[in-house]
């Protein structure tokens, strides 16, 4: 295999990555909007307040 063929093969598998990357923040980000945190706490109590939560911020 060609360097070239390998870098190109690098390359796809890198936007495969972003895009999947991406495509899970999106997710996570609606499921925070509807105050649904896969990620955070069980209990309410020890839920974050809207101060504290991360933000994310998702750019194409």
């Amino acid at each position: 295999m060609e360097l070239d063929e390998k870098v190109t093969i690098l390359e796809n598998d890198l936007a495969i990555i972003k895009t999947t990357i991406k495509d899970v923040l999106v997710a996570l980000k609606e499921d925070m909007l509807r105050d649904h945190n896969p990620l955070g706490a069980p209990k309410l109590s020890d839920q974050r307040t809207v101060n504290d939560r991360p933000v994310i911020v998702v750019s194409s």
